[in-house]
């Protein structure tokens, strides 16, 4: 995922004199921890909340919560922020808050040990003496009496399927200690590993202040540049850079150390074998905390940071600002923009999903080791980079229609090479598609807003197309995934071709849509 390519703002004025010197660089560092903040929980984020047993309810409004403050943004930012506070001041003040909300999450995880209120993880073996009970053997051999596996009402195929597991395919779950007394070890399975609503204030109060920081961020570029045309694409390319870049630091802090010093290995060997040694269990799911704290200490970092940035001083509100959303929502009556209306939030909910899924997956189901799931992801930003330098040629040769198609088919694509071709090659080979999917779709989405929209509703209306693409489109998506979870889960595992399927149908739907119904004229709409 990447934020929209933007426009210009509106009042913003770009200086007439030369840049001073070292202007790109500080520029360019901004954008580069601006990202690296986001990247650096985004992905690991969606298993890693799926594994602190929230009730599907609650998983929908954690990942919710960035979404709620997408749609605070696109008023807060503009109404209020970049017409009251100095640009750099308030990306500052932003992520000091922020970045303290997202590194609270760092500690609210249950701790990993052996006593009551502690949780841990083991292998389940055997079914117990009642249905929603099971016998689960832990890594030093002692048995634990596993309560709370499943429902009683999903028992039955629960336990049917279970059966024909062969031994190396047998679930391992977490657990929270319950008793430990005369011998006899008992967890509960479905035990919360997290407070539920510290946790989610926690996140919604990071995503209401981090959201608008994109916009402010881009509003200092745009205010600083002499010739923004040509200076912000480098700038901003740092962007993408940084939510790349992030991934790498969780290669190490996922290794099993403990495992890689036991071989005795120095140096380079040791590197290699900690690159190649992931943790799991319980103590992986534990590690995977730390990118809050990650995102936390880059927070800071930009906080301190933001203050030596260039002066951008309020901006007065535009006359007829009041009004240009109202102007923007009466253009839906034009057929051409209601299916694109349609079908962008069609497409950011199916968007929303590959996110939502394809962590989990990568690493339960096509074998990526936990600690390069971050990196094999962000493989879609380095196409996203490749694919953007194509984007005026396609447009120009292939026109709007057909480029956004294959923009959304770019999802059905990949999720049906999810569903069928479930090994380690197609999947890494059609997660590059996300270039395809984010480019030829969304980024086109923008530009053509921006020559078809009058131009006193411009700003308003990518605001509009920003509400499906970052806060309606992924909210539903969230609930809409959580549900499918429930249905299609059996203990702590995913069936996940099914899942697959549902959003690739969606996709071919919007691409349907498009076809026979996306015929916009050759002219900017009038009114």
């Amino acid at each position: 995922m990447a934020a929209p390519p933007p426009s210009i703002p509106a009042g913003s004025t770009p200086s007439a004199a030369a840049s001073p010197p070292g202007l790109m660089l500080k520029l360019s560092l901004m954008m580069f921890l601006q990202f690296f903040i986001w990247g650096a929980w985004f992905e690991l984020g969606f298993p890693y909340v799926q594994g602190l047993k929230f009730t599907e309810l609650e998983k929908g409004l954690v990942f919710g919560a960035f979404n709620i403050g997408a749609l605070v943004s696109l008023f807060f930012s503009t109404q209020l922020a970049d017409r009251k506070f100095a640009a750099e001041k308030f990306l500052s003040f932003s992520h000091l808050i922020g970045g303290a909300a997202i590194l609270g999450l760092f500690f609210l995880q249950a701790p990993v040990g052996t006593n009551v209120g502690e949780f841990n993880s083991a292998t389940l073996v055997a079914r117990g003496s009642v249905e929603t009970t099971g016998l689960g053997k832990m890594t030093d051999g002692k048995i634990v009496i596993l309560t709370q596996v499943t429902t009683t009402e999903n028992a039955e195929k629960f336990w049917t399927t279970f059966e024909k597991l062969e031994a190396d395919k047998q679930p391992t779950v977490t657990f929270v200690y319950t008793k430990l007394s005369d011998g006899v070890i008992v967890g509960n399975v479905a035990t919360p590993l997290a407070p539920f609503w510290p946790f989610f204030l926690l996140m919604l109060l990071h995503s209401v202040f981090y959201v608008p920081t994109i916009s402010i961020a881009n509003s200092i570029a745009f205010a600083a540049f002499s010739n923004p045309s040509k200076q912000f694409g480098p700038v901003r390319l740092w962007g993408t850079i940084g939510w790349i870049v992030a991934s790498w630091p969780f290669i190490f802090i996922l290794a099993d150390w403990a495992s890689v010093n036991a071989t005795g290995k120095s140096g380079l060997d040791k590197i290699g074998e900690a690159m190649g040694t992931p943790l799991g269990g319980a103590a992986g799911l534990a590690a995977k905390r730390y990118i809050f704290l990650v995102a936390g200490v880059a927070s800071f970092v930009l906080a301190a940071f933001s203050l030596t940035l260039p002066h951008t001083p309020p901006k007065p509100a535009a006359a007829g600002d009041s009004f240009a959303w109202v102007k923007a929502l009466k253009l839906l009556k034009h057929p051409f923009i209601l299916v694109l209306f349609i079908v962008t939030f069609i497409d950011a909910a199916v968007h929303q999903s590959y996110f939502f899924w394809t962590g989990g997956f990568l690493e339960t189901k096509v074998g990526i080791p936990s600690n390069w799931v971050g990196a094999t992801m962000k493989l879609g930003q380095v196409a996203e980079i490749l694919t953007m330098l194509t984007l005026g040629w396609v447009l120009k040769s292939f026109g709007w229609r057909t480029t956004m198609i294959v923009g959304v088919l770019g999802h059905a694509a990949r999720f049906a090479v999810f569903a069928f071709f479930p090994q380690q090659l197609p999947v890494i080979a059609v997660i590059l598609l996300h270039g395809v999917c984010y480019a030829f779709f969304f980024a086109t989405v923008y530009i053509f807003v921006d020559k078809y929209f009058p131009k006193d509703v411009r700003s308003s209306a990518q605001g509009l197309f920003n509400v499906l693409i970052l806060g309606v489109g992924p909210f539903v998506a969230n609930f809409a995934c959580g549900q499918l979870a429930n249905t299609y889960k059996i203990g702590e595992a995913i069936n996940y071709p099914p899942v697959f399927e549902y959003s690739m149908f969606a996709a071919i739907l919007g691409a349907v849509l498009l076809g026979l119904f996306f015929h916009p004229p050759k002219d900017e709409v009038k009114g």
